[in-house]
């Protein structure tokens, strides 16, 4: 769908698209001017490694810039994509989604960092460790 209508604010564009807001709702837009999405959203950021981060509802999800979500669950909160794993977290817990919609781990940490040289640090029970980009657990050294 192309637009030719004049929005409330315009962001830079990363990636090949740029945020819009109209009426308090926001979008992405691609440089032809055609929105990424037919419904309008709460709050979305701009694309990093092929997602954008965006809340509808009071829930954060991925797009993609074929304008589909990543994930069929919805998330408490989301993180910017880093070393190909965007930060998740549910139920006051953190995990780990790869661009291909799969959690990174069965289990579900009290904290993490972002992705790093292919680690991130975790806390899990009071205890820190280092998981990798195929979800093995390390002692942190």
């Amino acid at each position: 769908m192309r637009t030719d209508k004049w929005f409330d604010w315009c962001g830079y564009f990363e990636d090949g698209f740029g945020v819009v807001v109209l009426n308090g709702k926001y979008n992405l837009i691609n440089k032809e001017g055609r929105l990424l999405s037919s419904t309008w959203l709460d709050k979305c950021f701009n694309f990093r490694e092929g997602f954008g981060v965006v809340r509808l509802n009071g829930k954060w999800n991925y797009i993609g810039k074929d304008g589909n979500l990543l994930s069929s669950s919805w998330f408490k909160h989301c993180s910017n994509f880093f070393e190909g794993f965007g930060r998740v977290a549910l139920n006051g817990k953190v995990n780990y989604i790869g661009k291909d919609g799969v959690l990174l781990s069965d289990v579900w940490f009290d904290w993490g960092s972002n992705f790093t040289d292919g680690f991130a640090m975790v806390k899990i029970s009071r205890v820190w460790r280092v998981v990798d980009t195929k979800g093995g657990l390390h002692e942190h050294r």
